[in-house]
């Protein structure tokens, strides 16, 4: 079976399954005067179901809270732990790679926090990977594979899976 084929299938699989598709944002703080990246104040965590239901949307605080740089309209990061964990609770997720989840794992560490997002075999994957494969969109030049762009929200990644799975007609979103 050809990757482009396996992706198809693998899509239509995760679209049946109990899914989240996860996207994070955050709210950069620049550097400090050395140039070091300050880690992020906030982030914006948002989780869809297959059916493009809202399952998440919350802003939680990644800094302690007299920390520069922290957006207004932030939350406990303790509160939003416990929502994540109920929000994602036994679901598979998808996300649009790995690191995306790195600063919000990282700030949730530093602040004693356990870490609420499921992961583990078959629990996580990895949307970026897929659209490689599936697209299979080859450099004439070099034969490497091109790098796809991330869809930059939750409901762009969510109509893209849909796309891998159903290719030949309309996303059912």
């Amino acid at each position: 079976m050809g990757r482009r084929a396996h992706v198809q299938r693998q899509a239509a699989e995760l679209l049946d399954q109990d899914l989240a598709v996860l996207h994070v944002t955050y709210t950069d703080r620049g550097t400090t005067p050395s140039g070091r990246r300050r880690p992020p104040s906030a982030a914006h965590i948002t989780a869809l179901a297959p059916t493009g239901e809202t399952l998440l949307d919350t802003r939680p605080r990644l800094v302690p809270p007299l920390s520069k740089g922290i957006p207004d309209v932030v939350v406990d990061p303790d509160r939003t732990a416990e929502e994540i964990r109920t929000a994602l609770d036994g679901k598979t997720i998808v996300i649009w790679a790995g690191y995306v989840l790195t600063d919000l794992s990282t700030a949730l560490r530093d602040l004693d926090i356990p870490w609420p997002v499921p992961s583990g075999y078959g629990r996580r994957h990895d949307l970026f990977q897929m659209t490689l494969a599936w697209r299979g969109d080859i450099d004439a030049k070099t034969g490497n594979p091109r790098l796809p762009v991330a869809p930059g929200r939750a409901d762009r990644m969510l109509y893209l899976l849909h796309e891998m799975a159903h290719p030949d007609g309309p996303a059912s979103l």
